[in-house]
């Protein structure tokens, strides 16, 4: 009789378990809700230790509160502990980068703009780790240079994550 009980009781935690995108989208509600209350420590702590603004709490005086701010979300797309936003605010358009550390996702930076960013090449702000090229030390005397003119030399080469390319322009004779 205990197994079906045990059964339920994980069912019911998968159930209540949040997916990842919402608990990002919750932090970035979390920030929203900071800036308009004027709570400049939640919008500190959101913060990973990371980023540029953990580096800089005087920056916490720049916070105050702006009851008219309003965030919209376009996309968020979550890599492991690595995930991004494309968003709004009022009338500016925000990409930003999280990181899951210390049990919580946290914002790694925001980038600020006039116009949005595509949602699909939102996966551009969160690129795959070094391929087996870079891990190796990117060896580049051993690529081959590719037949072209006098003018340039390209090498190229790929691995599982990236497409390397390595070009050199010798200088014009006068």
């Amino acid at each position: 009789m205990r197994f079906p009980i045990l059964i339920l009781a994980i069912a019911s935690a998968v159930c209540r378990a949040q997916p990842p995108e919402d608990a990002v989208l919750s932090v970035y509600r979390q920030m929203e809700r900071a800036e308009q209350t004027g709570d400049a420590e939640t919008w500190f702590r959101l913060w990973s230790a990371r980023s540029d603004t953990a580096a800089h709490p005087e920056m916490k005086s720049m916070v105050h509160a702006r009851p008219s701010v309003h965030y919209g979300v376009s996309k968020v797309i979550v890599d492991g502990d690595r995930a991004a936003l494309a968003g709004s605010m009022n009338e500016a358009f925000v990409s930003v980068r999280f990181v899951y550390e210390t049990g919580s996702w946290k914002i790694l930076d925001a980038q600020w703009s006039n116009t949005a960013i595509d949602p699909a090449s939102l996966y551009a702000l969160i690129p795959p780790g070094d391929g087996a090229f870079a891990r190796a030390g990117s060896p580049w005397d051993r690529v081959e240079a590719a037949q072209g003119t006098k003018k340039w030399k390209l090498r190229a080469v790929s691995d599982e994550s990236y497409l390397y390319l390595r070009m050199r322009i010798y200088p014009r004779r006068l």
